[in-house]
């Protein structure tokens, strides 16, 4: 999966088989020479009910 700069990109990996787990990856880059944050946000779900969900959010630009 690629994101290109200033937008979202999404990954989904699963099946329609409600016992088996899905999971779905979401992450964003700002813009060129923006100081803002990366985030990455990993759901994992079995039918519909979230097992797991983590965000990982990364500072990107000027300190």
């Amino acid at each position: 999966m690629l994101a290109t700069l200033g937008q979202k990109a999404s990954c989904f990996v699963g099946s329609s088989d409600s016992k088996m787990e899905t999971v779905a990856v979401d992450v964003f880059c700002p813009k060129k020479g923006a100081a803002d944050f990366a985030i990455c946000t990993v759901t994992v779900k079995q039918g519909t009910r979230v097992v797991a969900k983590t965000v990982a959010k990364f500072k990107i630009g000027a300190e």
